[in-house]
């Protein structure tokens, strides 16, 4: 028999869900025809009336699908489906008993996601608003038409299988943006946000309610970090053109709070059914870290410049100073020699002791370019560099005059080193000089000591290994210098002095003995502040 004529509420019902079918289709890219299969569907017949029960368990069995049981009331279904899950439900609406098909499929739904079609005689319209709050597959007026029935058994499971796979989607594609460590921002044509996930809120410091539905411009401000210019409508050509855009080392700023992060970031046009523009999403990422780890590579580069700088001028001062101090002997002996022939009354006896005390100079000056070069022989042994410290602060304080005051504060856990007496007493006796000449004679010098066990990034590579260090600090609060003069302090011959008050090897010799005792040393210096000098040396417990 037909289908029997309904009004607009009872198709509205029957095609519940099933105007968009076609559309879910292409939406599920990964749902094929071959992944549903409907030759064989279990089926469940919830019907009191055992003669339509038996009637629809013949047509089930000729479609060539099984029927899974066959109950009579709303509380036989709950557990019957508590045992073993069906694939389909053909529900009986008028079920004789307290549970009626209606509020058996709503305790259903509460637990088991379960297609399910409706069959009864009734197409009245208060029977059909009830059945339509629990969104039933479908539903079919008795009696049933075999082809009706056939076609919505199919497009229940058809539905049900795609729905699924949507719903399957979208929780992928929400783990995935909930996830990312990208800052992800939807934004209508309106410019107002739509849709902020998880890292976007923690990155940016806000909330939901601070974002969604405010325009974007009312709250952050996008910068170009090199040209610092605002940038007014970063979004004109994503909607425009229709196509993405990749913005590099900007600033997003929060306007209401001042709080500003470094990104790349990607704005990507969102497109409607028609391929219309209708929103943007901007994809962000925080670039501190990188610009941080640029930052630190650059220093490093710089270190290792330095250092290799260092080296070669160490080796060349070295060649120079061997050769030098062979010139020297030679002319010291012929010079002595000339001087022991000489009687006490001959003029030239004055004029040949000048020399030999130039060539002293001389030899001073080679001695001086040896330390640099790490070629000086030094007596290392296991020292207390407090007690050095210590001990030599007398004779540091009588080299500076009564303005200038040494303060030391000593740790009590620094451990020993080994190292030269005489050489860490001559690197204390340089820096101390060094500051006594950007003081101009009045200010503070402070000398600490510290124990260490982590080393900076930036000092690992360049000191010998070792379980914990001894850290040295000479502080002056002096003129300072700028950074062209700190990146030259330790070059040989390089001095801010006058010709005659000093030969420029004062830093270098330091360098040069700190690198013997495999530690390392840096400067930092600010005109107008001061400078600091920090030496690190290996402990010892040998």
């Amino acid at each position: 028999m037909a289908l029997q004529v309904m009004d607009h509420t009872t198709k509205q019902l029957m095609n519940t869900n099933f105007d968009n079918i076609s559309q879910l289709l292409i939406d599920s890219e990964k749902m094929t025809e071959s992944e549903i299969v409907l030759d064989s569907v279990k089926i469940l017949i919830v019907e009191d009336d055992p003669s339509i029960s038996r009637h629809l368990e013949y047509m089930l069995k000729n479609f060539g699908h099984q029927v899974f049981g066959i109950v009579s009331s709303g509380e036989q279904l709950l557990i019957t489906i508590a045992e073993e899950v069906p694939d389909l439900i053909l529900m009986d609406i008028e079920l004789g008993d307290q549970m009626d098909g209606i509020c058996a499929a709503r305790k259903m739904k509460c637990n088991y996601d379960i297609p399910f079609i409706y069959l009864s005689a009734k197409t009245d319209e208060k029977t059909l608003k009830r059945a339509q709050v629990s969104r039933p597959s479908s539903y079919l007026t008795k009696p049933i038409n075999p082809t009706e029935l056939k076609f919505a058994i199919e497009l229940a499971i058809y539905k049900h299988h795609i729905n699924n796979a949507i719903l399957l989607q979208k929780k992928w594609y929400k783990t995935a943006i909930t996830s990312i460590g990208d800052g992800i921002l939807a934004i209508n044509s309106q410019s107002l946000i739509t849709f902020a996930n998880p890292t976007a809120k923690r990155k940016l410091l806000t909330s939901d309610n601070e974002l969604i539905g405010k325009p974007f411009f009312s709250i952050f401000n996008l910068f170009n970090s090199e040209k610092i210019k605002s940038i007014v409508k970063p979004f004109d050509i994503v909607v425009q053109k229709g196509m993405s855009v990749h913005l590099s080392n900007y600033q997003i700023i929060n306007n209401n709070t001042g709080f500003s992060i470094p990104i790349d970031c990607t704005i990507s046009p969102i497109k409607d059914q028609k391929n219309l523009v209708c929103g943007c999403m901007l994809v962000f990422r925080n670039i501190s870290q990188r610009l941080k780890n640029e930052i630190e590579k650059q220093h490093l580069e710089t270190q290792l410049r330095h250092s290799q700088k260092m080296e070669a001028i160490g080796q060349l001062a070295g060649q120079v100073a061997h050769e030098f101090n062979n010139i020297i002997t030679g002319i010291s002996s012929y010079t002595e020699l000339a001087i022991s022939q000489l009687s006490s009354d001959d003029a030239t006896l004055g004029y040949n002791n000048v020399i030999l005390k130039k060539l002293d100079q001389a030899t001073l000056l080679t001695r001086k370019l040896l330390s640099f070069s790490r070629k000086q022989d030094l007596q290392f042994e296991k020292i207390n560099l407090n007690k050095i410290i210590s001990s030599h602060l007398l004779f540091l304080q009588q080299l500076l005059n009564n303005e200038i005051e040494i303060k030391t504060k000593l740790s009590n856990e620094v451990e020993c080193i080994n190292g030269d007496i005489n050489a860490i007493e001559q690197i204390l006796t340089n820096l101390c000089l060094n500051a006594r000449d950007a003081l101009n004679d009045y200010g503070t010098i402070e000398i600490t000591t510290e124990h260490i066990i982590n080393l900076p990034k930036n000092v690992r590579n360049y000191i010998s290994s070792a379980e914990s260090y001894i850290q040295i600090t000479v502080r002056d609060n002096g003129i300072g210098m700028d950074s062209e003069v700190c990146e030259r302090i330790f070059d040989p011959f390089f001095t801010t002095k006058t010709a005659d008050n000093g030969t420029g090897l004062g830093l270098s010799i330091v360098y040069g003995l700190v690198k013997q005792h495999k530690g390392w040393i840096s400067c930092k210096s600010q005109p107008g502040v001061g400078t600091v000098f920090r030496l690190i040396f290996p402990a010892t417990n040998v």
